[in-house]
């Protein structure tokens, strides 16, 4: 009854939202598991997220039918062509090879993140729920560290099927002539090297703002070594890529802030940067071993999967072959004749799969998104008068470029991902508050009272 009647029980649902989030908890009330290819959904699904997710949906919808709804930004920059992705989802269902139940939640899941984008830009109001928010994901990485040591120990999973940990979150891969174990904590392995592609920037920019010293040396410092040491644990060299350009791009970004000398910063950077590298490959013979020993085919095999999916969307430009639905399909576009026996997977490109899966004007919609959110950000990034959303705008730039380059040769079914779509959503959040902080500043410039 107290949450009930508390004015702060939106800022609670948040928090608890993004607690929850990286933990993966869940529920199958209905489970059909896939009998001959892989299928990114199997059934009815709830996470532990997705509870206050519902009750933040519903403030929502009471905001709308309030005085409030002239605060809520609908953001049609993002919500139209994403729209247009749900849409070609639905009228693609038909041609989905599952179970109606699998159909009908996969739809559900691609609107959920929909909504989730519009829930969080709307619901984090104030800079002070942001920087806690921020708090919460450098936490988070202590809970990841502490089930990927556990898995290090066991060399195997743990059995934590409620948290989202699956058999293949821990996995022996071959590099040379030494065997490397990957582990992905409470979800997979890529999944967790792209989260941590978000939480690095973060933390890094962090340290740029005018927080306490003490707790930047006591908070800020553990965990992003913390956070880069799982990063090379999962042994992922699509994120490690996407995380060298990304971190530049937020390192330079916060430098070139810092000192207003684009020419000077990108040149200290560059320095910074190949030195950071050099250190890395010099002590540690794992992230040698890598990228530059024979990984047996794991790295070419994606060429063919990646002209299979071309191959799809060449046949099924407008719609694609269904969603979920490419493990099903995949050997009728199979030039080579053999890709889709010997690796019966979807591609490892997350573009290529929307394409594929939804079509070329799905794909097109999703890459608009993308450079609609960075040229915002980048907007924010160099125009904010406060350091908080001007650091932390340069990471989300960062963390979303490293998670679409990560993303060339991986996948993670990006459509069905709520943890991407509430980090697209934490930056429409930013970009609003700064909005707001500045149009008080005007206001207060001026002599008059802020609308």
């Amino acid at each position: 009854m107290l949450f009930i009647v508390s004015p702060f029980k939106e800022t609670i649902l948040t928090f608890g939202f993004f607690f929850l989030l990286p933990i993966g908890l869940n529920y199958h009330p209905i489970l059909i598991p896939a009998r001959d290819f892989f299928k990114p959904i199997v059934g009815v699904v709830i996470y532990g997220y997705d509870i206050p997710l519902f009750f933040l949906f519903m403030l929502l919808l009471k905001r709308l039918c309030s005085i409030e709804r002239k605060d809520i930004d609908l953001i049609l920059p993002v919500s139209i062509p994403f729209l247009l992705i749900f849409m070609s989802a639905v009228l693609g269902s038909p041609r989905i090879e599952s179970p109606t139940v699998i159909k009908f939640w996969s739809l559900v899941t691609v609107f959920k993140c929909f909504l989730t984008f519009l829930i969080v830009a709307n619901s984090i109001r104030t800079k002070d729920i942001l920087k806690f928010i921020f708090y919460l994901f450098l936490v988070s990485v202590f809970f990841q560290a502490f089930i990927c040591l556990a898995q290090i120990i066991s060399g195997s999973s743990l059995g934590l099927g409620f948290l989202g940990e699956t058999e293949t979150s821990v996995e022996t891969v071959t590099a040379g002539s030494k065997e490397l174990l990957r582990v992905g904590g409470s979800m997979s392995k890529n999944a967790l090297a792209s989260y941590l592609s978000f939480i690095i920037p973060i933390n890094f920019a962090l340290f740029f703002t005018k927080i306490q010293l003490r707790t930047k040396i006591c908070f800020f410092l553990p965990v992003i070594l913390l956070a880069f040491t799982l990063e090379i644990l999962t042994f992922s060299r699509g994120a490690w890529m996407g995380l060298a350009v990304g971190g530049t791009l937020t390192f330079y970004g916060c430098i070139c802030r810092l000192s207003g000398r684009k020419v000077l910063s990108l040149f200290f950077v560059s320095i910074v940067i190949v030195a950071f590298i050099v250190l890395i490959l010099a002590l540690s013979e794992s992230v040698r071993q890598r990228l530059f020993e024979d990984d047996y085919g794991s790295a070419i095999i994606r060429i063919p999967l990646m002209i299979n999916a071309l191959n799809m969307i060449l046949h099924n430009p407008f719609l694609g072959v269904g969603l979920g639905n490419y493990t099903s399909v995949n050997q009728h576009y199979d030039i080579f004749q053999w890709i889709s026996i010997v690796f019966p997977w979807p591609v490892h490109n997350d573009f290529l799969l929307i394409g594929a899966e939804m079509g070329l004007p799905a794909m097109l919609s999703f890459c608009f998104i993308i450079v609609v959110v960075l040229f915002k950000l980048l907007q924010t990034a160099f125009q904010s008068k406060d350091d908080l959303l001007g650091y932390t705008a340069f990471a989300l730039i960062g963390g979303i470029v490293a998670f679409s380059i990560h993303h060339l040769v991986a996948y993670v079914y990006v459509m069905l991902n709520t943890p991407f779509w509430s980090f697209m959503g934490i930056a429409f959040a930013l970009i609003f508050i700064d909005r707001r902080e500045r149009k008080k500043d005007s206001a207060e410039e001026t002599g008059k009272i802020p609308q």
